[in-house]
């Protein structure tokens, strides 16, 4: 669902409507990753440490998975990038996907 959203939020960026269809899935490819993390931000729970899944009621993930990365500290980085964000930030999709565009 959310890689839908970006796509279709990415189709109307005129620059980006103006590439030619391999350059888009390239960028798209090669920006994925970053731009789910940013909208990750929106799911996190800060107090309890995980996400909540949204398309589901019940289901959370916590992020204390993160500690199973065999490289560098991947959970305490990614807490550090949750904690520059403030709620009000957090919460408003319209600020995640301006991020989103510029990440792009």
């Amino acid at each position: 669902m959310a890689i839908r959203r970006l796509i279709k939020m990415s189709k109307k960026i005129s620059g980006f409507k103006k590439m030619c269809q391999e350059d888009q899935v390239a960028l798209l490819k090669g920006g994925c990753t970053e731009m789910m993390i940013l909208r990750s931000v929106m799911q996190y729970d800060c107090d309890r440490a995980f996400w909540k899944i949204p398309s589901t009621n019940t289901t959370n993930l916590r992020a204390d998975i993160l500690k199973l990365c065999p490289k560098g500290n991947v959970y305490e980085e990614h807490e550090n990038f949750i904690k520059t964000f403030d709620l009000k930030l957090r919460t408003d999709e319209r600020i995640i996907l301006i991020l989103c565009a510029i990440t792009l």
